[in-house]
């Protein structure tokens, strides 16, 4: 309900005509005993005074005219004889004081009446369900204001994610959506849990799922563009690597040519057949300096990893069955944290370690699963929302969002890798994860990972 008021307050202020064809039939299913929406007519009303055109103007003021209700204003209640010294102290108070202590103090006054009926007098009673009234009509603006609010902030935010070009940026907006987020929910928590009004504790109920709806749909616009920006990052190191191989090549060419022209006046006239040495394979090199890695939450479900390989046929007999097993498993952890099956070779270097793959070694860039596959890892992540009770009602989404997609730095020592991972402001929640992940070991590993997580 409070959403269709918006969209017809929007609608009014730019005079499109489609509004007034909606008005009539929202004013009808706004009526009720205690004229709780009273403010959205008052708000019709100063809009009505703001319209250029005469003739829209006119048909906006004949509907208001004939819905509008017909309420004693605050001014008249306040004035009237009958009042006694508490529900006068209480009307002052109207307009300065939450809702919550208004209700506890009309609560209380009910309750003194019913233990002195002597003093309720029929004009007390009026009075006291009129103040009632009064009181859920504030709750009615303070309702319209949250969602204008959240309207509002979820443009401004959009615009900010758009705008983002770093993936620091956009950690500190995921870290303000969450705080929003959380801000959002407890205020109107609050509201609902002092309402009074059915219908306005049941816009409260719709906007909290509004709420819930609203910033997951952030949170994945938030991934969707880390993703872009880490795939513009990946493809300027491509083409630096390419203009960095190109450049090493002609170095390569030229000393050639200086080694030929350096033999030909060292060498005497007769010259004996040189014999080809056989190529020498390099061996590869340890990495020696940490590599950023963005998926560093993925350690978090690791205890369920296992289980998914061996069902999904990557893994037998505590080894990988082949190249391709591997390739997949690589990509079904990417899966995990960002529900793609596709992902450049810089956000894979932490599922190579896991699945025991040379970082350096390159893989496909996309990968085909069977739905089958990617549904088990859908199951695995309910499981590790299920087996963490704290966090029961999160999503999924709301999983890669919060946790897994986080940023870090991957070292490899002499007999293990070590991981430390980028602290955020609600990590004190994984203080509640029934299961470490300070240590993680898989059958097929040759070197463990050590994993440095600061909890708050």
């Amino acid at each position: 309900m409070i959403e269709r008021q918006l969209e017809v307050l929007e609608l009014l202020q730019t005079e499109a005509p489609s509004a007034l064809g909606k008005l009539p039939e929202l004013l009808k299913s706004l009526k009720d005993e205690t004229n709780s929406h009273l403010s959205f007519f008052q708000e019709l009303e100063r809009i009505a005074t703001t319209i250029r055109s005469t003739l829209y103007r006119t048909t906006l003021i004949q509907i208001l005219e004939k819905a509008s209700p017909k309420v004693i204003s605050l001014v008249e209640l306040k004035q009237s004889v009958h009042l006694d010294e508490q529900q006068k102290a209480l009307l002052k108070d109207l307009d300065q004081v939450a809702p919550i202590v208004l209700w506890k103090r009309w609560e209380a006054l009910e309750e003194y009446y019913q233990k002195t009926p002597a003093l309720l007098t029929p004009e007390k009673k009026v009075l006291q369900a009129q103040i009632r009234n009064a009181i859920q009509r504030l709750d009615q603006q303070n309702l319209r204001s949250y969602a204008q609010t959240l309207r509002t902030a979820r443009v401004l935010l959009k615009k900010q994610l758009e705008k983002a070009v770093s993936l620091v940026a956009l950690d500190e907006l995921d870290e303000k959506i969450e705080v929003l987020w959380q801000q959002q929910q407890a205020q109107v928590e609050e509201m609902y849990e002092v309402a009074r009004g059915e219908k306005t504790r049941k816009d409260f109920k719709q906007l909290r799922k509004n709420i819930d709806v609203l910033f997951t749909r952030l949170k994945n616009e938030r991934i969707q563009r880390s993703n872009e920006i880490l795939e513009e990052n990946f493809k300027q190191l491509k083409k630096q690597e390419v203009e960095q191989a190109a450049k090493i090549k002609a170095l390569e060419q030229q000393k050639e040519v200086m080694i030929d022209d350096i033999s030909r006046k060292e060498t005497p006239v007769v010259k004996k057949q040189k014999k080809k040495r056989p190529r020498k394979v390099p061996i590869p090199l340890p990495v020696e300096e940490p590599l950023q890695i963005y998926n560093a939450g993925m350690v978090i479900v690791w205890p369920f990893v296992t289980r998914l390989f061996d069902m999904l046929g990557y893994v037998k007999d505590k080894t990988f069955v082949s190249e391709e097993a591997q390739y997949k498993a690589i990509h079904i952890l990417q899966y995990l944290v960002t529900g793609r099956t596709e992902a450049p070779e810089n956000e894979l270097v932490l599922n190579k370690i896991l699945c025991n793959f040379p970082v350096t070694e390159p893989v496909p860039y996309s990968i085909e699963f069977d739905p089958s596959e990617l549904q088990a890892a859908e199951s695995l992540l309910g499981g590790v929302i299920k087996n963490w009770s704290k966090m029961k009602n999160m999503t999924p989404n709301s999983l890669r969002g919060s946790f897994l997609i986080r940023q870090g730095a991957v070292k490899e020592e002499e007999d293990k890798w070590n991981l430390k991972v980028e602290r955020q402001t609600f990590d004190i929640l994984l203080k509640s994860v029934p299961w470490s992940f300070s240590f993680i070991k898989f059958p097929w590993l040759e070197k463990f990972l050590t994993v440095e997580w600061k909890l708050m």
